[in-house]
């Protein structure tokens, strides 16, 4: 599987990453260099850019150590000052060679030659010679930190069980920040614990048991039309809630099978309705709507009568069954007794 070049944002590291650990770890790595945290797949490095910089560092000897003298030998700081002093006293006990003269040297007597002074210099001989590369190198690795406490040996029992303690970061260090997968890895291995795990199971099976109670109260006068033994378990549900069970109300099944209105007086009438239930269950009593009308079926007078006030002494009619009702009313106004020609019924369930 091809790998990809991804820069740390903080110290500019370079280095390689796995698309699975990438896909698993949902982008988040930690450089391996300054510990920094960070999203690999934002900070992904173009194939091209990489291969252009590591070309440019091979080309301008970046990647390759700087060349170097000869190979030195191991370094020795007594053996440099000796040497150091050595070469400074034979250069103090030698004396510079005079330039000779455009003259011939046949000229020139023995006194003169003796006599002429030593020509002075001027420049001083560095009190050392510069280090090398290397031995520079070898001089920063031989630089220690300084231990913590004194060094001690102490013997120790390596048959006693050893105690081991849990390593605790510096007071200073800032903690580090978890990643997103191992919060929610921890989320789920929170949900799965078997307390939890029951809690949820009793308050699933509660709010079944509430929902299982409202379509009861609900639905509780076909509940026991339908299933008449459930009518002594709904009565005692409906007494602490305030409720009654009445029969369904079904106003498909109800048929007015014939009506009868007649006229006692001038102002006193009387109305005859019977009733028939089409349906193979118990439903309820519907009321019947009185429309008086005019010659030219206009509505005079409208009431409304309740299956008490037509004398019924059930509220429930059985299934297939037919039922009639009487009631008589008057008319206290005279000219609107005066206009009744006919009338219309209407059952409903108000």
């Amino acid at each position: 599987m091809p790998a990809l070049i991804t820069r740390c944002p903080a110290c500019a590291t370079m280095f390689k990453v796995v698309p699975d650990q990438l896909r698993v770890s949902e982008g988040w790595v930690r450089c391996g260099h300054c510990s920094e945290v960070f999203d690999a797949s934002v900070h992904l490095q173009p194939a091209a850019a990489v291969a252009q910089a590591q070309e440019h560092e091979v080309q301008s000897g970046g990647a390759q150590p700087p060349p170097a003298g000869p190979e030195a030998d191991p370094f020795d700081a007594g053996a440099g000052e000796a040497a150091s002093a050595h070469d400074q006293i034979a250069a103090e006990e030698a004396p510079p060679l005079a330039a000779p003269d455009s003259e011939p040297a046949s000229d020139l007597s023995p006194d003169s030659v003796v006599s002429s002074p030593l020509t002075e210099i001027d420049e001083e001989l560095p009190d050392e010679e510069p280090d090398s590369l290397r031995l520079r190198a070898e001089r920063q690795a031989l630089q220690e930190d300084p231990l913590d406490r004194p060094f001690s040996l102490r013997r120790e029992d390596l048959s006693a069980p050893a105690e081991l303690t849990a390593s605790e970061p510096p007071a200073g260090a800032a903690p580090l920040e978890e990643l997103t997968f191992v919060r929610q890895a921890r989320r789920e291995a929170r949900w799965q614990r078997p307390a939890v795990r029951g809690l949820l199971s009793l308050l699933a099976l509660a709010l079944v048991g509430l929902l299982g109670l409202q379509v009861a109260v609900q639905e509780r006068d076909r509940l026991a039309a339908a299933e008449p033994a459930l009518r002594p378990w709904l009565d005692r549900v409906c007494d602490p809630l305030d409720c009654r069970i009445a029969p369904p109300r079904r106003i498909e099944a109800i048929a007015i099978d014939g009506s009868t209105f007649n006229r006692l007086r001038p102002d006193a009438y009387r109305l005859e309705v019977t009733l028939k239930n089409q349906s193979a269950g118990q439903v309820a009593l519907p009321a019947v709507e009185l429309t008086l009308t005019d010659s030219e079926e206009q509505p005079v007078v409208r009431r409304v009568l309740m299956p008490g006030e037509l004398g019924a002494a059930r509220l429930a009619l059985a299934a297939r069954a037919e039922w009639s009702g009487t009631a008589a009313f008057a008319l206290q106004d005279a000219s609107l007794a005066s206009r009744v020609a006919g009338y219309r019924v209407l059952a409903f369930y108000p």
